[in-house]
């Protein structure tokens, strides 16, 4: 998949070339994933990359900033899981 959302950051014009090469170059050295790589070297933001990947995979994409979600809901998911993912 990195290399589909590689080429769609491309194509879609929200990253150069360039930048996507210094991303791939960081990315080896880091060892961290391309998407990550892209975000923190902030070249494409967190939601255009969540976007495009869902997109490719044909999941949804819903961001949670807005709803209200039950406690007992925030008490199935593991707490080491939740600070991971924020």
């Amino acid at each position: 998949m990195s290399k589909l959302i590689e080429e769609i950051l491309v194509e879609e014009n929200i990253i150069t070339q360039e930048q996507m090469e210094s991303a791939r170059k960081e990315a080896e050295k880091t060892g961290m994933d391309i998407e990550s790589t892209l975000i923190r070297l902030g070249f494409a933001s967190e939601d255009i990359i969540v976007n495009r990947v869902a997109r490719i995979t044909s999941v949804p994409y819903i961001k949670l900033d807005n709803y209200l979600i039950a406690s007992e809901v925030i008490k199935l998911i593991p707490e080491e899981l939740a600070r991971k993912h924020k």
